[in-house]
């Protein structure tokens, strides 16, 4: 049997690898943005409690994204600031915000994958 012998230069995998991650970081973030604007904008379209004033309304929005993606602090998400919000969110029959995401998780995953291979792309894979 012939060994067949090779080397690999570890310098420039790393390099590749801290591209992918600079463009990870990059790009998750916008991803986490845009599906917590959908999943804000489908909990102002679907709920299902009285606008009377509106103020419930009005104060469903993302909150800002922040970490890193590679550090494994990424977080984003949706708040509703009426002092109320949780009140009505907890009562039987009007829960807004996790429903509003229940619907908008099946294109968050096609959100995720474009902004993965943005990633990819920007890294040069």
């Amino acid at each position: 049997m012939l060994p067949i012998r090779f080397q690999i230069d570890i310098k420039s995998v790393e390099a590749e690898i801290g591209k992918l991650t600079d463009a990870l970081d990059h790009e998750t973030p916008k991803a986490l943005a845009e599906i917590c604007d959908d999943v804000a904008e489908e909990a102002i379209q679907g709920h299902s409690f009285a606008n009377r004033t509106g103020n419930l309304e009005a104060s469903i929005h993302a909150d800002s994204v922040e970490g890193s993606f590679s550090l494994g602090t990424l977080r984003g998400g949706v708040i509703a600031d009426e002092d109320y919000a949780e009140y009505v969110d907890e009562k039987e029959g009007y829960a807004y915000l996790q429903p509003a995401f229940d619907r908008v998780e099946p294109h968050a995953a096609q959100i995720i994958e474009l902004h993965l291979q943005e990633a990819a792309a920007k890294a040069g894979w």
